[in-house]
């Protein structure tokens, strides 16, 4: 589980340009609180924002799927030492993940759920640093072998096998969010997406463009890496970090580290996802 929390804001990512990435990796200070507590609207470095992740679904936290999905026997599961398994299109990875458990309130992963479950792992009750790679087609492996060998994982969010899997790869195994700055060729039309409520998705501005860092949304874990240098690069640990532009979707986590973001139509049949519960 994501536990709901505050963090101090350390950077507004208001960056209109590429400069010249400076490492800026920091640890994140999270406060944890419950539903019940007043809203933290902090929009100054140094003040608190409750994460928008929880704000959207008044919840007093979120479950993120330990591992990418595995479809077996008429069955979505979330489990170790199997290969994860996608869909035709985007919508269709959406509806599995909406139709998954609605008593639930399951839903696919959307970029600011990621922010918050990247942000986490960079505090005290995190990792800390870098997520280790997952450098297999195999859930739950990593650079140290097969899952569970030992109790320390570096390729968690926790650093133990009590963190989530699987959010670095090395290679291009990027997973899809429920975030978008058009429908592109993901399946949705007007009327289709019209039929969801609007917490299911963060929606970006449709004149976006790869360096549109300043219409990052805080908490989502883009803009707010910067400064970015050439080739778009993050300070945080080297990782590719793209907006997206008109009429695309975002990725997340295959570019070599959980901060990374690019960039889908929404066609592809070899993209992953994850499923968040939040109810």
């Amino acid at each position: 589980m994501v536990p709901r929390y505050k963090y101090k804001l350390f950077n507004l990512g208001n960056y209109t340009s590429l400069t010249t990435a400076e490492n800026r990796a920091q640890e994140i200070e999270i406060v944890f609180e419950d539903k019940n507590t007043s809203i933290s609207t902090g929009s100054e470095v140094g003040k608190y924002l409750t994460h928008p992740a929880f704000v959207a679904f008044d919840t007093n936290g979120i479950w993120v799927a330990k591992f990418k999905p595995n479809y077996s026997l008429n069955l979505i599961r979330s489990i170790p030492n199997v290969t994860p398994t996608s869909a035709s299109n985007l919508y269709n990875r959406f509806l599995n993940s909406y139709n998954f458990d609605r008593d639930k309130d399951s839903h696919m992963i959307k970029n600011t759920e990621w922010g918050a479950m990247a942000y986490l792992s960079h505090s005290k009750y995190g990792i800390n640093g870098p997520v280790g790679l997952n450098n297999s087609s195999v859930t739950g492996r990593g650079a140290n072998g097969a899952y569970n060998t030992n109790f320390y994982e570096p390729q968690t969010t926790t650093g133990n096998v009590y963190g989530i899997y699987d959010t670095t790869t090395s290679n291009d195994a990027y997973e899809e969010t429920a975030s978008y700055t058009g429908l592109n060729s993901s399946g949705f039309t007007t009327i289709t997406i019209a039929n969801y409520d609007s917490k299911y998705f963060n929606i970006y501005p449709a004149n976006n463009t790869n360096v549109s860092y300043n219409t990052r949304i805080l908490g989502d874990a883009t803009g707010e890496l910067g400064p970015f240098g050439s080739g778009a690069k993050s300070s945080w640990y080297n990782s590719k970090t793209y907006m997206i532009p008109t009429n695309y979707w975002y990725l997340r986590g295959g570019g070599g580290s959980i901060f990374s973001s690019s960039y889908t139509m929404g066609d592809s049949q070899k993209l992953l996802y994850r499923i968040v519960l939040a109810n």
